[in-house]
């Protein structure tokens, strides 16, 4: 994952801090007003992160502006959906994302298998694509 801006490891949560601190400075002298994090459907969980993307997006900016190697991966996890049974810490939609910014870092993919639940229809059970072109696999 490269230099990564693990939100999972808490010596970079004061990074994040660091980030919004530098964001409400810069938009206090513009006047701008600082981005919400907003509900999407009727769910009320705050899915459309404004404010979240705008944090780690001045992040990045503070590491140019120090000199500093640019982060090459953001990793966090979301916690989010209803609870998995009554009294629970643990909930439906929990999933961990991981944004890739420099593409570099990736050394392949993988198609999903078909049938699967996919909005792309496929006819190769599971392909990788690597360095030395496709190779097809499963099938």
């Amino acid at each position: 994952m490269g230099i990564c801006l693990n939100l999972l490891d808490a010596r970079f949560l004061q990074t994040l801090r660091d980030g919004y601190d530098a964001l409400t400075r810069t938009l206090r002298s513009t006047g701008d007003a600082l981005p919400i994090n907003r509900p999407f459907h009727s769910s009320g969980e705050p899915l459309l992160r404004d404010l979240d993307c705008a944090v780690i997006n001045a992040v990045h900016a503070l590491r140019r502006k120090e000199g500093l190697p640019p982060f090459d991966t953001v990793r966090h996890a979301f916690i989010e959906g209803a609870e998995l049974y009554p009294g629970s810490a643990f909930r439906e939609k929990n999933h961990i994302q991981i944004c890739v910014r420099n593409p570099a870092c990736i050394k392949g993919y993988f198609w999903p298998l078909a049938g699967a639940n996919t909005t792309e229809p496929g006819d190769d059970p599971v392909a990788w694509t690597g360095p030395g072109g496709v190779d097809k696999i499963g099938g």
